[in-house]
Formats: C-alpha cells, structure tokens, sequence
C-alpha cells in the first residue's frame, strides 16, 4: 500500500488536514502558513504541549488578559514562540468568529448576549491539543509564503504525490 499525504499551504486551523488525518484517511500532512502567530501555535501544539495546556488552564477570562494578549500580536515578530501561540489560541477563542484582529466576544464592556469565556472550554481545549499532538509523528509545520512551501514540496519528492494523487 502506497502512502497518502495531504498538504495545506495555507493551514490557518486546518480542520480538513486534521480530519483526514484523524480518520485515517491520510497518512501525513503537510501543513503550512506564512503567519508567524499561527504557526508558532501548531509547532507549540506538537513540541510544547503540556507548556501550552498549562497556559490554558492558568487563563484569566478578562478584558485586562484580553488587552495583554492583544498586545503580544501586535509584537508577533519579536514574541516568544510560545507566548505568541498562547495568544493566538487565546483571541481565536475569545474575540468574534475566532478572528485574532476581531474585537472580543460580548463587547469590551461585556454587555453581548455571549461573554469572552464562551468559545475558550478548558479541558476541551486541552483535550484537542493532546489529540493533535499524539499524531506529531504525522504532521510536519512549515512557515512559509504559499509558493515556497510547494516548492519545499518538491525538493522533498512529495508534489506529485500530493497534488496529483
């Protein structure tokens, strides 16, 4: 049996890549994204797991924690990787339709029919990151622009099989 690989150069939560994966219906994937904030948050996933579910059960759901995690995105390119990752989970479950640039659930004053803590379920959260990394083995994260991750495709000998099967 040949082996199956599915590659995303624009990963972003890679619900399709992660899918295929979890139901077996691929062998490895490739995921990538030239965002350093979402990129940091899947390496941190596969090499700092316990790091970052720590992170998650230590959060404070506040407008103040809010304000301190926007500010590390507006530092992404000098934050620590795993502060940066922390900081994308954070405002991807806290600010409207997961947008990292939206404003935060229920309002700053919190005055919404939803609050801030409405999309951020703990052990959930956890539960999905240990899910994710048990599979590190088959997932491989790159941050490139788009057109440089398929040519990293290529010098690896995986495009033909990848885009065409």
């Amino acid at each position: 049996m040949t082996s199956c690989q599915y590659a995303e150069p624009y990963a972003g939560g890679c619900g399709l890549a992660l899918s295929l994966l979890f139901n077996n219906i691929v062998d490895e994937i490739y995921i990538n994204d030239i965002d350093r904030s979402i990129a940091s948050l899947w390496l941190c996933i596969m090499e700092h797991t316990e790091e970052l579910s720590n992170r998650i059960r230590l959060a404070k759901l506040t407008i103040e924690e809010w304000e301190q995690q926007k500010s590390i995105q507006n530092h992404k390119d000098i934050a620590d990787p795993l502060d940066l990752a922390f900081s994308t989970l954070y405002l991807n479950r806290t600010n409207r339709s997961g947008i990292i640039k939206a404003g935060v659930i229920g309002g700053y004053n919190q005055e919404g029919k939803y609050k801030m803590d409405c999309r951020f379920q703990k052990d959930s959260l956890i539960n999905k990151i240990h899910q994710i990394a048990s599979k590190k083995s088959r997932i491989h994260i790159y941050n490139l622009d788009g057109i440089d991750f398929i040519n990293k495709l290529e010098e690896l000998g995986l495009a033909k099989t990848i885009f065409n099967g």
